[in-house]
């Protein structure tokens, strides 16, 4: 299935909020000031996450490394999709997988906001097992040997940068 444009989704709750308006004698100044809140939002990008139907029930799958200290961005944006996917469809499922066991507090705001189930480090790959039927896992750990893979002039490379690069490679 495809994403749900956030035109449509806007559209949808702008016809919510103008129905349960009604003809109160404030509407307009109140359809300007969630006008002016659509222009802060501007226009979000629904198309990047993965989605498909299981069941009948739409799931949105968003993919991360991690969540470090610039990460902002990224926890702001997560909750507003995620609320776009629910004014969409309220019973959208949504997961957040994430390769890194080590997070920070923008991840923890994203698990108390109880909007996005998440799965980090070896959770994520069980979880894309329990989705797919694929044993990620144990295709990973019984093929990537990324410091044997690698030459060591390139592992000492990737170590010796001002932030260790090798950290990518803990899959």
């Amino acid at each position: 299935m495809d994403a749900p444009n956030f035109s449509d989704v806007r559209s949808a709750l702008l016809e919510r909020i103008t129905s349960n308006l009604g003809v109160h004698d404030k509407a307009k100044e109140v359809m300007s000031d969630v006008s002016t809140l659509f222009e802060i939002v501007g226009d979000i990008n629904m198309k990047e996450d993965e989605v498909f139907r299981k069941a009948d029930i739409p799931h949105v799958i968003d993919f991360k490394s991690g969540f470090g200290s610039n990460e902002k961005g990224n926890m702001l944006r997560l909750l507003t999709v995620g609320r776009a996917y629910r004014i969409w469809d309220h019973r959208t499922k949504l997961m957040l997988l994430v390769r890194q066991d080590e997070n920070n507090n923008y991840l923890k705001v994203l698990l108390r906001s109880k909007l996005w189930e998440v799965h980090t480090g070896a959770n994520t790959y069980k979880k894309i097992e329990e989705i797919t039927g694929a044993d990620v896992q144990s295709i990973r750990e019984g093929v990537i040997d990324w410091r044997a893979d690698l030459s060591p002039e390139f592992y000492n490379y990737l170590k010796s940068q001002p932030t260790d690069l090798t950290a990518y490679l803990a899959w």
